[in-house]
């Protein structure tokens, strides 16, 4: 496999600046990141109300699964061709339209009022879903083209903190304006939140790629799909560090069995029921928060820098998860989970950031689609793991089998690419054409 050649752009990495300084100086990221805050929220506003009405509805908890299958596995299924539009049409009007049709499935939402209608929530999520894996590597993919070099890593962090902040107050939030405002007003709020975002995206004059995309026929889609993914997998495997970030990415997708311990240790480890649940999912995203933070506090080193830091930062959550597994009270757990949580997104930030510079923009929505796939993959082949072990070992064994599957995944990266075959950085030929301009 190729190197990417070092470049004396690795200098320009050196000063990132803060994600307070991006704010200020950047007015367009500040426009989407505010927009993308709303839409976050509107989505546990309406996510929590969706989810109470189906439970009334149906009166099973079989419903909630099926719901939650909902919103995963079409966003799985539709990443390889996502990652193919994001690369072949307009950026800007794929956001735009995943917008638009996310905000008439929250709409239709409001129709639910009989249980022989529950069918047409599982179809509306599952609508919803699609649309979200069609909008997340088109948005992913344009913000090297809305920031500058030195803001990508604050871009990144910044998009991380909002959603730690989202998963810690926005389903509290989505609760309290269900059970307060009425479920209609928390799904008019969500959709609000789409158009909002629709609009804001409509604002930006800045162009979402760097060359004006090649496009195909509505017809060809399929049939360029298999060729156009080929190019991308080519590309990440003839080029090292794509490759060792998209393994990276994998090995942090081992610890997506977490999540289900989050609800399972607080009720039938700790006894303290769904406050203890609440008190985790809060310690998640609070960790989230930190771990984002913290990526621009450290963000001053060069690529190759940044890149084992990523990696450290997993070997520690997979070493608080160690802990967590060991927690005897609901303020250890609680620990626990956000170290857990802030190693991990320590290494999200970092692993995207570096992704956006160096892959070529052709090629990025295609290679960060692979990205996440990979991720979503090992994450559910975790959590179902998971469920295995709960039912065979229990939930203390279980947490301390997948602590131990990180931490050993970090040790072999490390190995690998900081020992045996030293990884060098460097931005793409095009990218680093573009950034000396």
């Amino acid at each position: 496999m190729s190197e990417i050649p070092a470049s004396g752009l690795e200098a320009a990495c050196e000063a990132p600046q803060t994600p307070w300084q991006l704010l200020r100086t950047n007015p367009v990221f500040t426009r989407l990141w505010i927009s993308q805050i709303l839409s976050m929220a509107g989505d546990w506003l309406s996510y929590v109300a969706l989810l109470a009405l189906l439970l009334e509805l149906t009166g099973s908890g079989m419903s909630v699964s099926v719901l939650l299958l909902c919103t995963t596995l079409p966003s799985l299924l539709v990443a390889p061709l996502a990652g193919v539009v994001a690369d072949r049409w307009d950026r800007r009007r794929i956001l735009i339209a995943s917008d638009l049709v996310r905000m008439v499935c929250v709409l239709g939402f409001l129709t639910l009022r009989e249980p022989h209608q529950a069918w047409l929530a599982y179809v509306l999520t599952g609508i919803l879903a699609l649309a979200s894996g069609f909008f997340a590597p088109a948005a992913a993919a344009a913000l090297p083209n809305l920031v500058t070099p030195r803001q990508l890593t604050a871009a990144n962090a910044l998009m991380g903190a909002t959603g730690g902040v989202m998963t810690a107050l926005a389903a509290w939030l989505g609760g309290w304006v269900s059970a307060h405002l009425g479920r209609p007003v928390a799904f008019g709020l969500d959709a609000f939140t789409f158009l909002v975002s629709a609009l804001v995206i409509l604002s930006v004059r800045l162009p979402f790629s760097a060359t004006v995309p090649t496009p195909i026929r509505p017809g060809q889609v399929l049939a360029r799909s298999a060729r156009d993914l080929g190019e991308a997998c080519s590309y990440a495997w003839a080029s090292r560090p794509v490759l060792a970030l998209i393994l990276l990415k994998m090995a942090a997708g081992l610890a997506g069995g977490v999540l289900v311990l989050l609800s399972v240790i607080p009720v039938q480890v700790l006894g303290a029921g769904d406050f203890g649940v609440g008190v985790l999912y809060a310690s998640r995203g609070l960790g989230t928060l930190a771990g984002a933070a913290l990526s621009s506090v450290l963000a001053g080193g060069g690529m190759r820098s940044r890149a084992f830091l990523a990696a450290w930062g997993l070997a520690a959550s997979g070493l608080f998860c160690l802990g967590f597994a060991r927690a005897e009270t609901l303020n250890q757990a609680a620990f626990f989970v956000f170290g857990a949580f802030l190693g991990s997104g320590l290494q999200w930030v970092y692993s995207a950031a570096l992704l956006q510079r160096l892959v070529e923009d052709r090629l990025l929505g295609r290679v960060l689609a692979l990205d996440n796939a990979g991720m979503t993959l090992m994450a559910s082949l975790s959590t179902l793991a998971c469920g295995w072990g709960l039912v065979a070992w229990g939930a203390r064994p279980v947490a301390g089998v997948v602590g131990l599957a990180v931490v050993a995944a970090c040790l072999v990266w490390l190995g690998v690419h900081a020992w045996w075959r030293p990884l060098e950085f460097g931005p793409s030929p095009q990218r680093a054409s573009r950034l000396s301009r």
